[in-house]
């Protein structure tokens, strides 16, 4: 399949050919970790990674989020590629993410039943819609360079492509605001950390003729 794209694009001289998709994954990869330092030290955010990673039900939901956004991350380059599968259908790509909703809720049910008051204090919205936020526009400057590349390799599989590429964007938002939120509580890990990342990495789905290259047909 690479030969006969390069042939393809030697053909036709409007066509390039584009770096092998690991390339442009350690590009993506080193672009997000230089911005998301960059945020860090602009805004002297103080990391919580001590009370964000204090017990073990803590610490796998950041792992969970961890395996999310790389299988995420992983499917969206594969799946511009034509021809090419993945080693997991695009169904099982997502079990870290339901590991991670499921660690979240098995949590949510420990913790209603030895200190429900402090539980309900977790649905604040005063002091959880600024989390949803900051996830969501930590979220853009990964996002915009990943839909980037995503465009320049005429994906096929817009659907699927557009629902992992927001589905990786609002990972890296969501872990950095796992290690600053001082909130460790798991209602409000649900519904304002996790929620944010399910809803719109779904409703992203509807942008995914913004990922077709205008040459498309």
């Amino acid at each position: 399949m690479d030969k006969f794209i390069k042939d393809l694009c030697q053909a036709n001289p409007k066509c390039q050919v584009l770096w092998p998709w690991w390339k442009r994954l350690v590009f993506w990869s080193l672009f997000v970790c230089g911005g998301l330092a960059f945020v860090l030290w602009f805004f002297r955010a103080e990391l919580s990674i001590t009370h964000g990673t204090n017990s073990l039900a803590i610490l796998l939901e950041f792992m969970f989020m961890v395996a999310t956004g790389v299988m995420a991350i992983y499917a969206v380059f594969n799946l511009c590629v034509p021809g090419r599968s993945l080693f997991l259908s695009s169904k099982l790509m997502l079990l870290p993410f339901f590991a991670w909703a499921f660690t979240l809720f098995g949590r949510l049910g420990y913790e209603a039943v030895t200190m429900p008051a402090r539980v309900l204090s977790g649905a604040s919205i005063q002091l959880g819609w600024g989390c949803s936020a900051e996830i969501v526009v930590l979220a853009i400057l990964p996002g915009l360079a990943l839909a980037f590349l995503v465009r320049r390799a005429m994906a096929i599989r817009t659907l699927c492509v557009s629902f992992f590429t927001f589905l990786s964007a609002l990972v890296v938002g969501a872990s950095i605001v796992h290690v600053t939120c001082p909130i460790t509580v798991s209602l409000h890990m649900l519904l304002w950390h996790f929620l944010p990342v399910a809803v719109v990495s779904i409703l992203g789905v509807k942008f995914s003729s913004c990922f077709r290259c205008s040459d498309q047909s």
